[in-house]
């Protein structure tokens, strides 16, 4: 093999590998953090749908 393509073929392995650890690294930063959404005291996301209804009969919470 000539000097040029093994240089050539080093050159493209390591652009393979950069571009391949640059991108299995962008989810973690681009992944979503968890949302809690706290109304008045009451967090809506951890809630069940019969402790919100519950609240909503008592008059806590509205679905507005």
């Amino acid at each position: 093999m000539s000097s040029r393509a093994r240089r050539s073929l080093v050159l493209a392995t390591a652009l393979a590998l950069l571009l391949g650890v640059s991108g299995a690294s962008a989810p973690i930063g681009l992944a979503k953090q968890p949302t809690t959404t706290t109304l008045r005291g009451i967090n809506v996301d951890a809630s069940t749908i019969p402790q919100l209804e519950a609240l909503m009969n008592r008059h806590k919470l509205t679905s507005v």
